[in-house]
């Protein structure tokens, strides 16, 4: 009777993250190049928008794979422009975003409660 034998690759594959511009606006400069590596908070680029400057942070630890933006170019909001391999311990935290999306918050008031009333 033939037996298989499964192999599997021992080494996961390494989880990319894409991150986009916070703001529409201009690429001021570009803080990293590829295969460097950064740390959560580190500032990859800095966009103008409105005559303020806005910094782009990794929103985790990783390895810069792959930069779609130059000192120049005019990015609109949320555009990738910088490509993330994570590091293997930041994995699990990159699933958050690294920004709430963006609109009014708006709260709701509870429900009155009719034993009250």
């Amino acid at each position: 009777m033939p037996t298989s034998t499964s192999t599997s690759d021992p080494s996961p594959t390494p989880k990319r993250l894409q991150v986009g511009a916070p703001v529409h606006g201009a690429v001021l400069t570009v803080a990293v190049t590829v295969g460097q590596g950064v740390a959560p908070g580190q500032v990859l680029l800095v966009l103008e928008a409105m005559k303020m400057e806005v910094p782009l942070e990794a929103p985790a630890a990783g390895t810069v794979r792959a930069i779609a933006a130059a000192p120049g170019d005019v990015v609109l909001e949320g555009q990738h422009v910088i490509e993330l391999e994570l590091a293997a311990e930041a994995g699990a935290s990159a699933a958050a975003p690294a920004r709430p999306a963006a609109g009014p918050a708006t709260a709701t008031a509870p429900a009155p409660d009719p034993a009250q009333q």
